[in-house]
């Protein structure tokens, strides 16, 4: 990103909040540390409702699973049809993609505020939200796992919807029903296992070689080294560049 563009996305990001550029004067610097604080409040809540919205949705997964569980024992001993087990499957299936949607909305409102926190921290509190210290590798995105885990839920429920509705185990060869049980548990841990961690991109320092390198492509896709390192990760206001202080061999030791 071109210095030109960096001034031209802040200038249009303080235009739209209608706060002056730059945090220096005294009047600036007021409003912007009371926009930072009230960026900060905002996405703290956004992070609240994220796992109080979570819940709620939970709260249907296990009323879905015990509703199941009382009409199967009934199925079994042959006093329900099989049409009872659209049911449960019917209302797991929908908690579970209308969960996937509110966290996908509560993600981006999350970010969102991120982004303004981005904007405004850097002439009140330097880069302290920009700046990851990384102790042992980098690791998976806690919200990134609950959506695909929700997806895996959403899954599950439209195939036990269709297999109860269409009859479908009756056409599978039972040799069969061991080998898909076994590829959809290899398809699930695939699925919450990859593309879940952290998309951070930047600049790393590792403490051991005592100096920054320019990180190519996301840090989940790299194999970054167990061992501790900083990230100064990009924002949408600037890629900002590897800071230029290296340490000597007895600093980095």
């Amino acid at each position: 990103m071109s210095d030109e563009s960096k001034r031209a996305i802040e200038a249009a990001y303080f235009n739209a909040l209608a706060l002056p550029i730059g945090g220096a004067a005294t009047e600036a610097n007021t409003a912007h540390r009371d926009a930072l604080n009230r960026a900060h409040s905002l996405r703290q809540f956004e992070i609240d409702n994220y796992w109080k919205r979570g819940t709620y949705f939970w709260a249907f997964q296990l009323a879905a699973f015990t509703l199941l569980g009382f009409i199967w024992r009934d199925f079994a001993n042959g006093n329900l049809s099989r049409n009872a087990l659209l049911l449960p499957s019917g209302l797991g299936a929908i908690s579970a993609i209308v969960g996937i949607l509110t966290a996908i909305s509560s993600k981006f409102w999350q970010e969102n505020w991120e982004a303004h926190v981005d904007f405004l921290e850097g002439a009140i509190e330097g880069r302290l939200t920009q700046t990851v210290i990384v102790k042992s590798g980098v690791k998976f995105s806690v919200s990134r796992v609950n959506e695909r885990l929700f997806i895996l839920l959403a899954v599950g429920w439209i195939a036990f919807f269709l297999v109860a509705a269409f009859k479908l185990d009756e056409k599978i060869p039972e040799d069969w029903v061991s080998w898909l049980a076994l590829c959809a548990l290899v398809v699930s841990f695939m699925v919450v296992s990859l593309g879940t961690g952290s998309k951070l991109t930047g600049n790393k320092f590792l403490i051991e070689s005592g100096s920054w390198t320019k990180l190519s492509s996301p840090v989940w896709k790299l194999r970054l080294p167990h061992r501790p390192a900083i990230i100064l990760r990009h924002t949408l206001s600037s890629h900002q560049p590897a800071p230029k202080s290296k340490c000597t061999g007895e600093q980095a030791k």
